[in-house]
């Protein structure tokens, strides 16, 4: 087959090594087998073909290529070398390399630059023979110049006769050491703009690791340098094949794609507010590819919620279902609520320790449920929008829930016969009242009883004097505060409740009147007396025929007209279970004597009634007269603790006719002050005649007296 450089150009340049003087922006050195203290690795690969009738030793600071010398010629364009690759981004501009050694028989060595491995390559050097590094300075190409693209760098052997002996008798055709290279590489496109992650375009609180990926073409990436601001700065190197004197020892010696992460924001770095950040990537050639971001930074929590209230306020309720309200603080050039974390029962311990609702500007939760029943505490805090939160801002609210209905149950004791007492509990908002009803068996309704509480009990009495004898079943509601119920019908020992009515002993009490006191033959019921007259009351208590003694019973009086019953004094039975009152003065009326019944005793009652009469005063004027002549009836009606009505009080003039009075003159009525003044003629008169005279003062709706009479009076008339 043809050797790849049987078609070189030669171009002439001068025999001189490439110094290690810094290389241009844009370009960088590669330096290998010893030079500047390159080792290993180096850039050099080993070529060959047939690859079995050479051998290649790699000694990082010598590469050595012999010939198989086994008395086997090598034939025409065999060859072995050396070869060094750019990358894709990039080219070779230079190149030297000093060897020692022997080409013979035919072989020759020669240097080349090409565009691609073993094809379109430009300039050879050849040269044969036996020499030493000491003897010659192979130069390349001139640093600098850029004929083409030059992407594949070679230093090596060939067989340019028809054979090349390699024999004991002839000497191997190669014997070559190559002991110093040194490259300039043209790293002609920059890396591109890297891309970022870790920070986001928004609201940032606290460390974040800002993560970047970068690539290159060329030589790789050597670098990454973050800038905030233009003022912060921080350089991550990359792993590259880099000398402590200079240069590398590869010709793509960083990767050419690489990542890593920068701490940002770290504690005391960043003020609160906008920021910018680049990242520059920094190839081997010094070429850069940035990349810039905005962000924002917001390091500090949210305040205290101010004035967190639970809609309707904190009391009990009966539903599951709560709603609380705040307002938020002034979070001044921070960035603004998000949202709200919550926690129910126990403080929270870390500033995500509960339930997180989102919301932008979030004021307020609903609904809230609680585990249970019971009084529950609300821990509500804050997050903003770069995510900061602090649990120790926390503030409370009490969520207090009741669905559960008070216990209760009458007591299997009564301490008093009429009285019923029924235990209750409610381990949450409290028993709030409650009903005792009873009813006869067989009944279907319900009476509702005069309830009270006392501490935990509900208590009534049983009025067993109101209520027909006979079985009676009772039944027990309470209520707590929340509006939950329940009703039981039972003891505490699961017995139903039931009571035989009458519960207390029958009373009798007896109420009579009488004009005089200590009469009690004379004593009425009811009785009448005279106006501004006094009467007595009297009368006995006693229980299934036994007189009570010292037991009080009260007295109440109303008008016969109608009424309310008033207070009027007590009393207390003497030794043998009597009373004796003297009544005063005043109207017709009824009077009550009660005993109001105790634990044991049902209640008893008699009423009396006491009639007054009312009263007028009659003058005449004149007493003596003739037929013709005119007398006048003067006088007035008693009211004495009674009001006058309005049109006066009716009256009627009567005279005694035999035994029967009858009406002298039409009915009259009195003045306002209750007196009269009526004239009457007499005109028929035959004979002298004495006429009996009285005023009669009669009852009428809304008098509080019976009917009365005036003292009779007499007068004389004569023809």
């Amino acid at each position: 087959m043809a050797h790849p450089f049987t078609r070189l150009v030669v171009v002439g340049l001068a025999l001189a090594g490439i110094g290690a003087e810094p290389a241009g922006a844009g370009t960088f050195h590669v330096y290998g087998l010893g030079l500047n203290g390159a080792g290993c690795p180096n850039g050099w690969q080993a070529q060959a073909a047939p690859a079995d009738r050479f051998r290649h030793g790699n000694f990082c600071s010598r590469w050595e290529i012999q010939s198989v010398r086994d008395g086997t010629a090598l034939q025409q364009n065999a060859f072995a070398g050396t070869s060094m690759f750019a990358g894709e981004g990039s080219h070779f501009t230079g190149f030297s390399i000093r060897s020692s050694g022997t080409a013979q028989n035919g072989a020759i060595w020669e240097m080349a630059m090409c565009a691609t491995p073993f094809a379109g390559c430009q300039t050879h050097f050849p040269k044969s023979g036996t020499w030493t590094d000491a003897e010659t300075a192979l130069g390349g190409l001139a640093q600098g110049g850029q004929p083409f693209n030059a992407k594949h760098l070679w230093a090596g052997v060939k067989c340019a006769a028809a054979s090349c002996a390699d024999s004991v008798a002839s000497g191997r055709a190669v014997q070559i050491t190559h002991v110093e290279s040194h490259a300039v590489v043209d790293d002609y496109t920059p890396p591109g703009a890297p891309s970022l992650g870790g920070v986001s375009a928004a609201w940032n609180s606290g460390q974040r690791q800002l993560a970047y990926s970068a690539s290159d073409a060329g030589g790789g990436i050597e670098s990454a340098t973050l800038t905030v601001d233009g003022s912060l700065h921080r350089t991550n190197s990359h792993s590259c094949s880099r000398l402590p004197t200079g240069g590398f020892t590869q010709p793509v010696p960083c990767a050419i794609a690489t990542s890593g992460q920068f701490t940002l924001n770290e504690p005391g770095q960043l003020a609160d507010g906008r920021h910018t950040l680049t990242v520059s990537a920094t190839d081997a050639g010094g070429g850069v590819g940035s990349a810039a971001q905005e962000f924002w930074v917001d390091n500090n929590a949210p305040g205290h919620p101010i004035g967190l209230a639970v809609d309707g306020g904190d009391g009990w309720r009966g539903a599951n279902d709560f709603s609380v309200a705040w307002e938020n603080p002034d979070q001044g050039s921070g960035s603004p609520v998000a949202g709200a974390y919550y926690k129910i029962g126990s403080p929270p311990t870390t500033p995500t320790d509960g339930a997180f609702v989102p919301g932008s500007h979030l004021s307020g939760l609903s609904p809230v449920h609680v585990p249970g029943d019971g009084n529950w505490t609300l821990y509500v805090w804050l997050r903003d929008e770069a995510g900061n939160s602090d649990h120790g801002k926390a503030v409370t609210a009490s969520l207090r829930l009741d669905t559960t209905a008070p216990s209760l149950a009458f007591l299997n004791e009564r301490t008093a016969p009429a009285e019923v007492r029924v235990e209750t509990s409610d381990a949450h908002s409290g028993v709030a009242g409650g009903l005792i009803e009873i009813r006869r068996r067989g009944v279907a309704d319900w009476r509702a009883l005069d309830t009270r509480g006392e501490g935990t009990e509900l208590v009534a009495a049983i009025p067993d004097d109101q209520l027909e004898r006979g079985t009676y079943e009772l039944q027990a509601t309470a209520s707590d505060a929340v509006g939950n119920s329940a009703t039981t019908g039972r003891r505490a020992d699961g017995r139903e409740m039931v009571l035989d009515l009458p519960v207390r002993g029958d009373t009798t009490l007896s109420a009579s009147l009488a004009r005089r006191g200590g009469n009690a033959r004379r004593a009425r019921r009811s009785i009448r007396i005279g106006y501004r007259r006094r009467a007595w009351l009297q009368g006995a208590l006693r229980s299934g025929g036994a007189l009570l003694p010292d037991t009080r019973v009260a007295v109440h009086t109303r008008r016969i007209a109608g009424g309310d019953w008033r207070p009027f004094t007590e009393l207390v039975t003497d030794g043998n279970g009597r009373y004796v009152v003297r009544l005063p003065r005043g109207v017709s009326r009824e009077i009550r004597v009660r005993f109001p019944g105790n634990r044991s005793l049902r209640p008893a009652d008699d009423v009396v009634r006491l009639l007054v009469r009312g009263w007028a005063k009659l003058r005449l004027r004149p007493r003596s007269l003739q037929r013709g002549g005119t007398i006048t009836f003067r006088g007035r009606v008693g009211h004495f603790a009674a009001r006058l009505p309005a049109a006066g009080k009716l009256i009627q003039i009567q005279y005694l006719d035999g035994r029967r009075w009858r009406p002298a003159v039409k009915l009259g009525h009195t003045n306002r002050r209750g007196r009269f003044a009526i004239r009457y003629r007499f005109r028929r008169i035959s004979r002298p005649t004495r006429i009996y005279f009285r005023i009669l003062v009669p009852a009428e709706g809304g008098w509080p007296y019976a009917t009365g009479a005036s003292r009779v009076r007499t007068a004389s008339v004569r023809p």
